[in-house]
């Protein structure tokens, strides 16, 4: 039930939501997407993936949206590189189209975190690809959240590949992703894309004033946000 707009006079995202903006009927066609090119295949598979992984670690989780969170996972870690790799495989595009709607739900249920909180501010000031920041942002906020959310973060761990107790799967969780990143072609951190640290206090002011930030497993402060935009440079 979420849309996101710009306002094209500050540049600013807005979502807009309510029970008014939820769809009554919703299709979903994977051969929409056979003609999607890698890069963006890969940014909005990442972002289907932050839906899914917000969901799972933050304050409002409950069964219903970690069932739907954790089958969108179990789908991005299965298919998300075959549709970067071979677009028209039309049984990964399939999988990512349902893993990107399990992601939706989820967060419908549960919320966001830190993660989108900053996402937005960086992606209306510096025009970044939204799927993109969420993958720059990903591994450091699994690493910031670990220490509230291990056997979670753990679980996360071993989808995408990781072996060991928990506290070497939850461990290793950030930088898995990481390397996800790289191998699909979204491994530049934010200096890279252009962030300037310089701008890092009013990214975070901005974060702050985010809703969003209540509903993650830390506590979300100006220090917070600092860290994990470090974490990402």
């Amino acid at each position: 039930k979420v849309s996101v707009l710009v306002d094209h006079e500050t540049g600013e995202k807005k979502g807009v939501f309510g029970p008014g903006t939820a769809p009554w009927i919703t299709v979903l066609d994977p051969e929409l997407m056979t003609g999607m090119p890698p890069w963006l295949t890969a940014a909005t598979g990442i972002d289907a993936l932050s839906h899914a992984l917000e969901a799972y670690l933050g304050l409002g989780a409950n069964p219903f949206s970690d069932a739907l969170a954790e089958q969108g996972m179990r789908l991005v870690a299965r298919h998300l590189e075959k549709a970067v790799f071979d677009g028209s495989d039309i049984e990964a595009r399939s999988a990512m189209t349902i893993a990107s709607a399990l992601g939706g739900l989820a967060k419908e249920q549960s919320g966001l975190g830190i993660l989108h909180a900053i996402a937005m501010p960086l992606g209306y000031h510096y025009d970044l690809h939204h799927g993109y920041l969420c993958a720059a942002l990903m591994p450091a906020t699994l690493d910031f959240n670990r220490s509230a959310t291990l056997e979670k973060t753990a679980w996360v761990g071993r989808v995408f590949g990781v072996d060991g107790n928990d506290e070497t799967a939850a461990g290793l969780a950030g930088q898995t992703i990481k390397e996800l990143n790289a191998r699909i072609g979204l491994g530049m951190g934010l200096r890279e894309a252009g962030v300037q640290e310089q701008d890092f206090a009013q990214v975070a002011e901005e974060a702050m004033q985010s809703y969003l930030m209540r509903n993650n497993p830390i506590e979300g402060t100006p220090e917070a946000c600092f860290a994990v935009l470090e974490a990402s440079l």
